[in-house]
């Protein structure tokens, strides 16, 4: 689950395989289901999973329970217009 945040200048698309996915937006919230698509715009936001990313060490998943850098994430972030208000799982 990633951290509470704003897009100031980026988009998202989410697409649901399984379970619930709720989404908050400042003019409501949207709880999506098996199948469902969410897009919100505009483009750019790649850029930011790009750099925040790393390369596979082969094919197929990272591990689970790899750990994950706050200071570059929030960096990253910061740099591509992406506020963070609060740690994974926070609800607005």
């Amino acid at each position: 689950m990633p951290p509470l945040h704003v897009h100031h200048d980026g988009d998202e698309t989410f697409y649901v395989l399984e379970g619930e996915l709720s989404l908050h937006q400042p003019d409501g919230s949207v709880t999506l289901g098996p199948g469902d698509v969410f897009f919100a715009s505009p483009a750019g936001f790649a850029d930011f999973v790009r750099e925040v990313s790393d390369e596979p060490e082969g094919d197929g998943l990272p591990p689970l329970g790899r750990e994950h850098d706050p200071a570059r994430i929030g960096e990253a972030a910061a740099r591509h217009g992406i506020e963070l208000l609060g740690p994974p799982g926070m609800m607005p």
